[in-house]
């Protein structure tokens, strides 16, 4: 998937003190609006943060625009915190599908016949573009968001 990224930062903390800076993100109080990050943390240093607001007030989908899922580990000279971020995998499918509506198009194949080709090209082109969008704004401002309050930057 070329949606999926991966980043690692080394710390001169112990782990005990980055963690104990992961509880603080994971035991926000849902009212408080300073942040827009949820999550949770494991016992075994495993975490995993989202945005706050949902696309959708149903549990059937994923329901959250970015994921961000991290392992925090110990080294000699302090932690290493790993993660990886992914977009919404409802964003992906619609892209790969507009993608793939899209070539079809342009190679001949006419899938959608109540419009003409030049509209039909337009139109996906137009989609695709905005899907692109909303994943990758989606995973760099969770990105940034953890960054800001992990002190990374």
């Amino acid at each position: 998937m070329i949606f999926y990224r991966k980043h690692r930062y080394h710390l001169p903390h112990p782990s005990e003190q980055v963690q104990d800076k992961l509880r603080f993100i994971t035991t926000r109080r849902y009212e408080d609006y300073s942040v827009d990050i949820v999550g949770r943390l494991e016992p075994d240093g495993r975490f995993e943060l989202m945005h706050k607001w949902g696309i959708t007030n149903t549990e059937l989908i994923e329901n959250r625009r970015a994921y961000l899922q991290g392992s925090l580990s110990e080294n000699n000279n302090g932690s290493c915190l790993e993660i990886s971020l992914r977009p919404n995998i409802v964003f992906v499918i619609c892209f790969y599908i507009s993608l793939a509506l899209l070539i079809a198009e342009v190679v001949g194949v006419s899938l959608i016949p109540f419009l003409s080709k030049p509209v039909k090209i337009i139109a996906l082109c137009c989609i695709n573009s905005v899907l692109l969008g909303i994943m990758f704004i989606s995973i760099n401002s969770l990105k940034k968001r953890f960054e800001r309050l992990m002190q990374l930057n």
